[in-house]
Order: C-alpha cells, then structure tokens, then sequence
C-alpha cells in the first residue's frame, strides 16, 4: 500500500455494499455500522443472540435484549472509531484503535441499558444473558486492516486468491465448515452479564482487496465454505456495477437464510467494478473447475482440506489470548 503515501485513505477506497434484511420486518436483531474519513473506514455487523437475549423491555419499546444489543454495541463501536480517528492529525488509524478499549466502550454503553432496565418490568421469558451479541468489525487504514470480534460473525478478505477468513469462532470447535453443521454453544459473546473478549487481527493490505463482514445467517445455511465463495463470485459476475452486486447478493442469501442476516463488503483498490470483474475471471474458473471434480462425490471433505490451507491460513497478527 506504499502508493496511499501520497494520499489518503480515501482515494483508496471505493465503494462500501450493505446487505441487510430482516426475518421479521421492525424486529430484526442484527445490526451493521459504516464509517469513512481521510484516515480509513469501518464495516461491522452486529447479530444479537436472540435465544438467549429473548427478553423484552417496555422501557425498549418491547424489544428484545438481542435486539437492543447489537444496536447500542454498534453505536459504541462508532463513538470509539471517531474517538480513535481524532487522537492526532496523521494518517494513522489501526494502531490507535485497541480491542480493551473497544470493550470499555461497549460495557459502558450496556451498562446504561441495564440502569434502564432495572427501572423497568420484563414482559417475557428469561435470558441467561443480559444483552448480548456477537460483533465483527474490518477496520482499514494506511497502515493496513485490523479485524475485531466476538462471537461467531465472520470477516474475510476476498482477493484474487480466493476467500480469507480473518476471524475464528468462539465456540469448541475451531474447523470453520464443520462448525456449519455442528451449531456449538458460543464461549464468547458480548453482554452486560459476563465478562468478554474481543479477539483482534491485524494484517497488510495489497493493491486490490474486499474486506467483508457478515453475521451467520449469510454462511450459516450453506454447506461449506467454498460454496459461500462461489456465492460471492458468481453475483459479481452476473452484475454489472457495485449496486447490482448487492441486489443480487440480497437476493441469493435471501433464497436460503433462515434468519436475519448481514453482509458488509468495502471494496479497496480497484479502479472501478468493470476492473474487479476481470481480476476475478481466473478465480471463478478455479472454483468451477473444484465443483466439476466434484461431482458424484458424497462429500466436500477431500476440496476442503485443500481449500483450508489459504481459507484458514489466517494472515497476521493475532492479538489478544487464546484463539
């Protein structure tokens, strides 16, 4: 990224893509934040755990705890991007911006919402958490990117080399397509009840990259990661500007999420879409040619030992315990 030395961030980065939807229309509890100055941007999705945040609140208009989450912890992730952003007049961002202080943030902001509630009376059920829900956040600078998150929502780079998972989830199981069909309990989400971490990568950005967020509703109901590229690929393919990229991709995850769902995309480097079609042309043929081999295959567990090698290969630096 030595060429932003003579610019800002902003001449970087071109357009950011929202894919949102709702299961429910006015009760979703998924949540995405957007922010972008001449220092960098953020993406983030917010996907409150619904099971165990399913009480309601009068003093929250009756809404859930999942739902009140996700929204208020994408606001203090907004107040400590800005805050971060404001700490000197250089072009420097990802050193500034901490997991600890990220979760300072967060605890205060839940903490008035359960000031609030104790002057409130729960309509119904019980909750094994107050508030809670998970976080991904993809945080681009000068410097490069850095990926915070909590819970089981995903961030990845997408380049000409296929699909980057940049996060790991907090449950047992550590093997990303297996952990499609085993549903774990989640050890790690945020709420106002329990302590908890939030994990963080940082990692050098190229010439032409996507970062993307999602909550779990977008890959969740798919068979592999692998297909969940394709997915990615085969809607750029079909579209013809960023716009129709994301119709197509709120359509195609429409088709299968069983829940609300997520999508965040920041696309970085590219001159414009007609260029991020043609850098992609090798990459799709690569992952048609791995469906075509195989066909009449039980199963995708010979692809995926190899596609895990650059999927999971997690590039950068890790930071904050045990993951």
């Amino acid at each position: 990224m030595n060429k932003l030395k003579e610019s800002h961030f902003l001449s970087y980065m071109g357009q950011i893509l929202c894919v949102y939807s709702e299961k429910i229309e006015g009760k979703g509890e998924d949540a995405y934040l957007c922010l972008a100055n001449e220092k960098g941007a953020l993406i983030g999705c917010f996907d409150g755990c619904g099971g165990i945040g399913s009480r309601r609140y009068e003093v929250f208009d009756t809404h859930t705890g999942a739902y009140v989450a996700s929204r208020v912890t994408a606001e203090a992730a907004a107040d400590w991007f800005l805050r971060g952003c404001e700490k000197d007049e250089q072009d420097i961002i990802i050193s500034r911006l901490s997991p600890e202080e990220l979760s300072a943030e967060i605890r205060e902001a839940l903490k008035a919402c359960k000031r609030a509630e104790k002057s409130s009376s729960a309509l119904k059920g019980s909750l094994t958490k107050d508030f809670p829900t998970t976080l991904a956040i993809a945080v681009a600078g000068m410097e490069g990117a850095s990926f915070y998150w909590a819970g089981d929502s995903r961030a990845y780079i997408l380049d000409e080399a296929g699909l980057h998972q940049m996060t790991t989830d907090d449950v047992e199981q550590k093997d990303a397509m297996k952990n499609l069909s085993d549903d774990g309990a989640l050890k790690n989400v945020v709420s106002a009840s329990r302590s908890f971490q939030i994990h963080q990568r940082e990692t050098a950005l190229g010439a032409r990259e996507i970062l993307l967020v999602c909550t779990d509703g977008c890959f969740g109901y798919l068979d592999s990661p692998m297909a969940f590229e394709m997915l990615l690929l085969e809607t750029m393919e079909r579209a013809q500007n960023p716009v129709e990229w994301e119709n197509l991709l709120k359509e195609r995850i429409g088709q299968y999420a069983g829940d609300d769902y997520t999508l965040m995309a920041m696309i970085l480097g590219y001159e414009d879409f007609k260029q991020i079609k043609q850098c992609f042309k090798d990459r799709i043929e690569q992952m048609r040619e791995g469906y075509r081999k195989q066909q009449g295959k039980d199963n995708l567990s010979d692809w995926w030992k190899e596609y895990k090698k650059e999927y999971e290969s997690y590039r950068g630096v890790y930071y904050g315990g045990d993951n």
